[in-house]
């Protein structure tokens, strides 16, 4: 995509202003999640607004996108490469700390970090991840959602990604049909119902989306064989990850110091 076509797009990058659009859209793709992480909505909301406003994280502006019609924004996207959010993740964890009431740390680094133990893994290799896709209410029916990723492969493809992914709960029906008709295929699925009956948590299942031609939907992305748990708190050593994933990779990472005061903080939607 050139520069000048580029700045035609309905889908652009988004900058500190678009607050409202893209941690609403964080929020309605992944409400089971920030329920169980924030309690409420408007704490959840506040929370997702300090993340955003900063340039590094993975709840940053820079890593977020809107689609707009006639100047009014309808839609929004957040997501990122497997090395950005090895990046990010850093910061990210630091940020969330220090963003969320005093309350609620407890319950981030015991109950939230116990329950989210392998429920959402990393995304593959070659593949950028959606951790969030939303298109506003009041847009919603209007083809809006095939014409964000309608634009969005295009610019990946052109960015030389091989594979877009992103989780859908299970219990969304209307989501998975969606998806599987835009190209999407399931690969796996994390979660489990003790989980969603503890802690409201539901399944979810892994989507992939191949770019480029049809002679590479067989292939498989690679993997290395150490991955973390959501939480980023433990390594964990494995044969072989038959996806990737994260649907919330804001984590607190103090595997050296959870015996300590001192808190190491390590980098860490459908």
């Amino acid at each position: 995509m050139t520069q000048q076509q580029a700045s035609l797009s309905p889908l652009k990058r988004a900058n500190p202003s678009d607050s409202d659009a893209l941690i609403h859209c964080i929020y309605d793709s992944s409400h089971e999640l920030m329920q169980f992480m924030f309690g409420d909505k408007a704490t959840a909301l506040a929370v997702l607004r300090k993340l955003y406003s900063h340039s590094s994280g993975l709840f940053s502006y820079r890593f977020g996108w809107t689609y707009s019609q006639h100047s009014e924004i309808k839609g929004a996207v957040l997501g990122y490469s497997r090395h950005q959010l090895k990046q990010q993740e850093f910061m990210g964890a630091i940020q969330l700390l220090i963003a969320v009431p005093l309350t609620l740390k407890a319950h981030l680094l015991t109950t939230v970090r116990n329950a989210l133990e392998g429920y959402v893994p990393l995304p593959s290799e070659g593949a950028f991840y959606i951790n969030n896709i939303a298109v506003c209410e009041s847009a919603r029916g209007q083809g809006i959602g095939t014409a964000i990723l309608d634009t969005l492969c295009l610019q990946l493809k052109q960015q030389g990604y091989r594979y877009i992914e992103l989780d859908v709960t299970e219990c969304n029906q209307g989501a998975i049909r969606f998806y599987n008709d835009y190209g999407f295929t399931q690969v796996s699925q994390s979660g489990s119902e003790a989980l969603n009956q503890q802690h409201g948590l539901p399944i979810l299942l892994r989507m992939r989306y191949v770019l480029g031609d049809k002679a590479h939907a067989g292939q498989q992305p690679s993997y290395t064989n150490v991955i973390k748990e959501v939480s980023r708190l433990y390594p964990i050593a494995v044969d072989e990850v038959c996806s990737g994933q994260l649907k919330l990779v804001m984590v607190l990472e103090f595997s050296q110091y959870n015996r300590s005061d001192s808190l190491g903080v390590r980098p860490p939607l459908y």
